[in-house]
Parts: structure tokens; C-alpha cells; sequence
């Protein structure tokens, strides 16, 4: 029973960091590798390790896509369904040169085990200083939007659904470069690039999160194809906990942080400034001891 437990509650951790994780920036892939460490069941067989996070990423999809239907959807039940169809069509350029360098270069590009510390930390320094300039170059009412900051509404911002074929482009450029540096996640370089481009920082969040649905239908597909074998039952029910839980925690964080984005900036920078000079100096001290006589 006590093992369960213990097993039941690494499972939610896992899944309430992976909700964290795909929409807000803090380095996803980081926090991914210090998890991988600790998976439930103390499962090393490689298939577990690939479709628990697979599991974990449909309950994040799911969520996303009830996000993003409720913003389009009009208060008119019967005309939903038309409205999401003109909304999507009238989308789906802008979303496809937004995602498509990422899944390019994701596919042509292996897949990095072993990050070098000091490139993380120097990308990561980096966008820090890159969002803190930002809040303090851009004028306030930019940055705002329309939103304010001063309430939590859904994921609606009329910003985000129009965004430009030339404003996709340099999105597009931006999500790609979070595909080859390390430190530069999608949520960081989608935020910087939206703002960059004249989007309100809700805007730019309400978009990343309509680029997270592809993202992760990608990312989900792939770790299926990658899987040698599929779990046993026990596996499963973990997995399935696993996914409700990241469910619910979007739910929550995606609107709490679109509400409140543009006074998350400041803090959000000195996060990734922190981050970055701790693993410079963790960096600096692992050298140290290797480097150290016997």
C-alpha cells in the first residue's frame, strides 16, 4: 500500500511539472532530464520511459484543445461549430509557418543526451535579459494589451487570432531557434518573438498555446513510433493517472498565467537569469573536482 502511494504521488509530481512545463517558460527540457531520474515504479525498460511522457502529454493536449475551443467558441451554442471552422480556416496559415521550421528541424536534428551546460545556461542568461528589456524598452500599454493584467479571462485575445502571414514568419523563425539552442524553449521564444512583433504579452501567450496543439500532437506521435513495446497493465493505470493530472493542472496555470502574463515578464526574466548563473557555476565547480589531483 505504502509503495502505491509513493509510486501515485512521483506520478503526480510528474504530471503537475509537466503541465507547468509545455506552456510557461521555463525550460521544459531541463526540468524533463532531472525527472526522467525519477520515474513511477522505478521503471528503467526504455518503453515506459517514452509513453509515460507520451500519456502525460495527451492529458496536456486534451486540456489544451478544451482551452482553445472554449476562446473561439461564441455564446451562441448552434453557431459554434461554424465559428470554429471559419476561425481554424482562417488560422491555419499563420499556425503552419509558426510550427513547421520547429517540426523540421526537430526531425533533421538528433536529439541532444548530454546538453553542454555552459550553452544552456549562456541561452538561458540570455532570454532572461531579453525579457527584462523587453518590459522596459516596449511602452506599458504595448505590453498589456487589452487585457491588463487585471483580471482572468479565458484564453480570448482578438490579437492572438489575427496574427499576420508576416508576423507567423518571424514567430515561426523564432519557435525554430528553440528547436536547435539549448535554454530556449518554445513558450520563451514564442512570448519574446510575439511581443518582438507587436503582440500584447497575453496575445503572445493565447498564441503559444494554439502552437502547443501541434507541438504536441507531434511530440505524441513520436513517441509512439519510438516505443519498441507497449506497457502492461499496471504501467497503463499510472500513465492514465498521470495524464488526468496534467489535464487539471493546465486547466488551472494556462489561465492563471494568461491573465496575469505581463507581470509575470520581470519575474520570468530573473528566473532564467538565475537558472542560467546556477549552472554556469555548477558548471565551473563539476570541472573543478574532475580537474582536481588524486
Amino acid at each position: 500500500m505504502l509503495f502505491f502511494l509513493t509510486e501515485f504521488i512521483k506520478t503526480a509530481c510528474h504530471a503537475v511539472t509537466k503541465g507547468l512545463c509545455t506552456l510557461l517558460p521555463v525550460d521544459a527540457d531541463l526540468i524533463d532530464r532531472f525527472l526522467s531520474f525519477s520515474l513511477p515504479l522505478n521503471e528503467s525498460r526504455s518503453s515506459f520511459s517514452i509513453l509515460f511522457p507520451a500519456f502525460l502529454r495527451i492529458g496536456v493536449l486534451i486540456s489544451v484543445i478544451l482551452l482553445t475551443k472554449e476562446a473561439l467558441s461564441p455564446i451562441s451554442f448552434r453557431d459554434s461549430t461554424v465559428s470554429l471552422r471559419k476561425e481554424a480556416g482562417k488560422n491555419i496559415l499563420p499556425v503552419a509557418c509558426t510550427f513547421l521550421p520547429w517540426m523540421i528541424l526537430r526531425m533533421l536534428l538528433p536529439s541532444q543526451d548530454d546538453p553542454v551546460l555552459p550553452l544552456r545556461a549562456v541561452f538561458l542568461i540570455l532570454s532572461g535579459v531579453l525579457f527584462l528589456l523587453l518590459i522596459r524598452i516596449l511602452p506599458k500599454e504595448r505590453i498589456l494589451g487589452t487585457n491588463g493584467g487585471d483580471s482572468l479571462p479565458p484564453l480570448t485575445d482578438a490579437s492572438a487570432a489575427s496574427v499576420t502571414l508576416r508576423q507567423s514568419l518571424i514567430l515561426g523563425a523564432a519557435l525554430g531557434a528553440s528547436a536547435v539552442l539549448p535554454g530556449l524553449d518554445a513558450p520563451s521564444a514564442l512570448l519574446l518573438g510575439g511581443m518582438a512583433v507587436g503582440l500584447s504579452a497575453s496575445a503572445s501567450f493565447a498564441y503559444s498555446v494554439r502552437i502547443a496543439v501541434p507541438m504536441l500532437l507531434f511530440e505524441i506521435i513520436s513517441s509512439f513510433f519510438r516505443a519498441e513495446t507497449m506497457m502492461n497493465f499496471e504501467e497503463c493505470l499510472f500513465a492514465v493517472v498521470g495524464g488526468v493530472a496534467a489535464f487539471f493542472t493546465v486547466r488551472i496555470v494556462a489561465s492563471f498565467f494568461y491573465a496575469f502574463s505581463a507581470r509575470l515578464l520581470e519575474p520570468t526574466g530573473w528566473y532564467r537569469v538565475f537558472l542560467g548563473l546556477s549552472l554556469m557555476i555548477l558548471f565551473i565547480l563539476m570541472s573543478m573536482i574532475q580537474n582536481r589531483p588524486a
